[in-house]
Formats: structure tokens, C-alpha cells, sequence
């Protein structure tokens, strides 16, 4: 008996320490954009393959991978959470999508603001028009890097 209740005790703990990890890549690109734009957001899985924003076909060293993007596409902003698999360094990892990233790859916008941080193996980079005429509020880059970060800590 006394088997039997430490072996259920060793899997709770087990099931208890794997839940309480950090979120996944979608939930932490939720929560980093959550309260920072009035805009209409879909939710998406980024996989290197393909990705919007980027002049490139493949970005390796993606574990999982997430975005959020406009509904209508009439303001550039694109904000990628990855977690990374390991095989490529952050450093390297994050000068590969700066090298990479297309400032225009909506048609007739522009972004003016990248963002590009990590905490750890997991990377958050964003492209957005920070022009209060044409794009959003002044402040709004602080508080997506403000948020990613807190997450994370």
C-alpha cells in the first residue's frame, strides 16, 4: 500500500511540476499582445515554413511557434513568439529573422519598428508601424516588450 501511495504521490508531483511550465508559444503571444492594441487580432501556429513578414522560405531552430496579426490587414503588425528547439543559438536565431524580416510585406504599409527580445530560448519579435498618424499609439512597442518579458520571469 505504502508502494502504491508513493508511486501516485511521485506521478502527481511529476503531472504537477509539467503543467506549471511556461505557457506555450501561443499563450505567451496572447498574453504579450493582450491590452496593447484596440485592433482586431487572429491567432496563428508559425513553424518557420513560410512565415509572413519574412524574404525568406525557412527558419530553422523552431520548436513551436506562434503569431498574432490584424484581422484586415490595413496596419502592418505582426508580433511572432518561437520557442526554440536548441539546434541554432538565440543570438544567431534572432540576427537570422532581423536579416530576414520584409518591413513591407503587407501591400501599401509599412512598419517602421522592430522588436526583437528573448527570455531565454524563447524569442519574441514583432513588426509594427509606430507613426501615430498612419499606425499605433506611441508606447505601444514598450508595452508588448513590458508584457513578453513579465511572462516569462
Amino acid at each position: 500500500m505504502k508502494r502504491i501511495i508513493a508511486v501516485l504521490l511521485v506521478a502527481a508531483s511529476i503531472f504537477l511540476v509539467s503543467c506549471g511550465g511556461i505557457p506555450s508559444a501561443r499563450g505567451i503571444v496572447k498574453k504579450t499582445v493582450s491590452g496593447t492594441t484596440e485592433i482586431s487580432l487572429y491567432y496563428g501556429s508559425a513553424n518557420g515554413n513560410d512565415m509572413a513578414g519574412f524574404n525568406i522560405r525557412r527558419i530553422d531552430g523552431i520548436a513551436s511557434g506562434a503569431f498574432a496579426a490584424p484581422k484586415i490587414n490595413a496596419l502592418p503588425f505582426i508580433v511572432y513568439v518561437f520557442k526554440l528547439d536548441g539546434s541554432v543559438e538565440v543570438e544567431e536565431f534572432k540576427n537570422t529573422l532581423r536579416e530576414n524580416c520584409d518591413l513591407v510585406w503587407n501591400i501599401c504599409t509599412s512598419a517602421d519598428t522592430i522588436i526583437c527580445e528573448n527570455e531565454g530560448d524563447v524569442v519574441l519579435f514583432a513588426m509594427l508601424d509606430m507613426d501615430e498618424m498612419t499606425g499605433l499609439p506611441k508606447g505601444t512597442d514598450e508595452k508588448i516588450i513590458n508584457n513578453f518579458h513579465s511572462i516569462l520571469k
